[in-house]
């Protein structure tokens, strides 16, 4: 039976070690001289117009999420980020990633797509860093909707049309690291792996509703049996 695996990016595939956090602070504070904090805004699961109205709020700096100013912050952002990550200066892929996409890839019931709250460009850029973006021919993105609720719809109907395939709710994951990625899996009415790979607890995953977890994506004998017969 066919499977449709929607992969979050950061903390699930690969990590930046803060790089593209740096990057977004500094080129908001470009355009907020004033800025002043940001730090402590978790980045974890939200898409990247939504982090940039939330650093903004706790400069209080209330934006709307339709203000022009934030995809003039964005466009600058994917500018900056294009420079910072490179396949030179690359982001870490994580514990297993690169044989899982592999294997998956050689499995014919097995199709593999996004589901992230970066930005179109910005899931380019840094998964063509890391060497992943071959794996990948489509998804939906912080750029499709600010709200990633809104986003795994987008990307199953984009997987129907790419492979020719119907893909059905009981047969679509979504694996990523944080509480929002259950958050959007459940709203749809989708499957949830969830990693720890992102530094938050597992009761914390299960809480919110996944429907398995693994510490990373290291073991293909437990994955695919999750995956396979669930």
């Amino acid at each position: 039976m066919k499977k449709l695996l929607l992969f979050d990016i950061d903390g699930t595939l690969i990590t930046g070690r803060g790089i593209p956090k740096k990057v977004a602070l500094n080129v908001i504070q470009k355009h907020f001289p004033n800025f002043k904090n940001g730090n402590e805004v978790r980045f974890n699961g939200m898409t990247d117009p939504l982090i940039v109205q939330q650093v903004l709020a706790s400069n209080n700096h209330k934006i709307e999420l339709d203000d022009p100013i934030i995809n003039i912050i964005l466009d600058d952002f994917l500018c900056e980020l294009k420079k910072h990550v490179t396949p030179q200066t690359p982001p870490d892929i994580l514990p297993g990633v690169e044989n899982l996409l592999k294997t998956c890839s050689l499995d014919n019931a097995i199709f593999m797509g996004l589901v992230t709250g970066n930005m179109m460009h910005g899931a380019k850029i840094k998964l063509n860093a890391a060497g992943l973006d071959s794996y990948f021919s489509l998804g939906a993105f912080g750029s499709d909707h600010w709200n990633r609720n809104e986003l795994p719809p987008i990307a199953i109907s984009r997987a129907d049309k790419y492979f020719g395939k119907t893909f059905l709710a009981e047969d679509t994951w979504i694996i990523g690291d944080s509480p929002k990625d259950v958050e959007c899996a459940k709203a749809n009415g989708l499957k949830c792996l969830a990693v720890l790979t992102g530094k938050i607890d597992k009761q914390v995953m299960l809480k919110a509703g996944a429907d398995f977890v693994m510490q990373d994506l290291g073991n293909l004998e437990e994955f695919f049996s999750i995956i396979k017969n669930s």
